[in-house]
């Protein structure tokens, strides 16, 4: 499940695979999830994560969080064509500009709020995640607050 799901996301689906994993095993479990999905979509992360339907690539994996990717707990996001994303874990630090998935870029900005995470400033007409230079320091953030890299995020 995770390949498709990683297949889907490189191929610039956006969709919500949450409605595909049939964890609902009758009308009362499916009511019950959907308060819950519908808020865990709501929640905006600013730290490893990123939107619900994005999936980040650790290594051959595939995760939810890059916190959950060891050693590479810094996300990475890029742009396709259309609204797609993907995203990758890297060491903390290094730089998003390069590796970009087939098909993808990083995304171009104007200021913070084009970018399209929380965690991610507008450097140079590119988002960049706040962490993956200490050229990014001072820089606002898209969720609010200033670029720390130092202290890995926006503050």
């Amino acid at each position: 499940m995770r390949s498709l799901l990683l297949a889907a996301v490189l191929a610039g689906c956006t969709q919500d695979f949450d409605a595909f994993l049939g964890d609902a095993s009758s009308a009362a479990d499916a009511t019950t999830d959907a308060p819950a999905d519908a808020a865990k979509d709501a929640v905006s992360q600013d730290g490893g994560g990123g939107d619900a339907g994005l999936a980040f690539a650790c290594g051959s994996q595939t995760v939810a969080d890059c916190s959950q990717c060891s050693g590479s707990p810094q996300p990475c996001v890029y742009c396709g064509s259309g609204s797609s994303l993907a995203g990758r874990c890297v060491q903390q630090g290094t730089s998003c500009t390069f590796n970009a998935p087939s098909g993808f870029q990083v995304c171009p900005c104007q200021n913070a709020s084009a970018c399209p995470e929380s965690y991610q400033v507008c450097r140079n007409g590119s988002c960049r995640t706040c962490s993956d230079s200490f050229n990014n320091t001072g820089q606002t953030c898209k969720g609010g607050g200033t670029c720390a890299p130092a202290d890995g995020g926006c503050m």
